[in-house]
């Protein structure tokens, strides 16, 4: 364990505030909790979210752990760290694959998010895939409101979306929150459309082997209530 001397002197030295990770430590805590499950086949993951320093992750790589990633960044992460893909597991919340492409703000982008997310995929990826081009023009101007209610207070949540007049396949998202006679904007989200083709296109070059939209099958979101085609990326590997 770091003593106090040690941290003071690395205080002085690179001024404060200062965070001050202790590598024997980690190892010692990893160690100590592969020790614990030695009698069962368990593999363990770190969850990428917790701390994402990729000093950090590189030494948990180093030990034989696994990791648990939120979103491509994350994986980009995990990557650079020097986690392979059959060590990476990719648990969005809640999130469909197609909605979170949205967030990127050009083609070039939603490409390299589905390249990085092809990479260590093997067997299938399902997902739902919004049909842009025949939407309602209710769901292109806002979202079902979703109602939750805590402590016996009922909040409403609610998606207003802005559409480029110049370019069709972009749009600004604000998200609404109403808590009885108070609301509050939680920030105004660029937002790129992603078409089945588009995706057909971008998985395949990156190493799909079929792309299958299930016509007969929808899938009603439990929060936004809009219905979505759900599909499947089938992978060889």
């Amino acid at each position: 364990m770091l003593s106090n001397a040690t941290l003071l002197n690395a205080a002085a030295e690179f001024g404060t505030p200062l965070y001050v990770y202790d590598e024997a430590q980690i190892k010692f805590q990893y160690a100590s909790l592969k020790q614990a499950f030695r009698r069962s086949d368990v593999k363990i993951f770190y969850a990428c979210k917790a701390l994402t320093n990729v000093n950090i992750l590189k030494i948990l790589e180093q030990e034989g752990a696994g990791i648990d990633c939120v979103s491509i960044n994350e994986v980009q992460l995990a990557l650079k760290a020097g986690f392979t893909a059959d060590r990476i597991i990719f648990t969005p919340n809640s999130v469909a694959f197609d909605e979170y492409l949205t967030f990127s703000l050009t083609e070039a982008d939603q490409k390299n998010q589905i390249d990085t997310l092809c990479k260590f995929t093997s067997g299938m990826i399902i997902t739902t895939v919004k049909d842009y081009k025949n939407q309602d023009f209710k769901d292109r101007e806002y979202s079902q409101p979703a109602m939750i209610k805590s402590n016996g207070q009922l909040t409403a949540f609610t998606e207003i979306h802005d559409w480029d007049l110049q370019d069709k396949n972009l749009w600004r998202t604000a998200l609404y929150q109403l808590s009885g006679m108070t609301s509050a904007c939680r920030g105004i989200y660029n937002r790129r459309t992603l078409f089945f083709k588009q995706l057909a296109k971008f998985t395949m070059d990156a190493g799909a082997s079929n792309f299958l939209v299930h016509k007969n099958l929808m899938y009603k979101s439990l929060i936004k209530k809009n219905y979505e085609h759900v599909i499947s990326i089938h992978f060889e590997n």
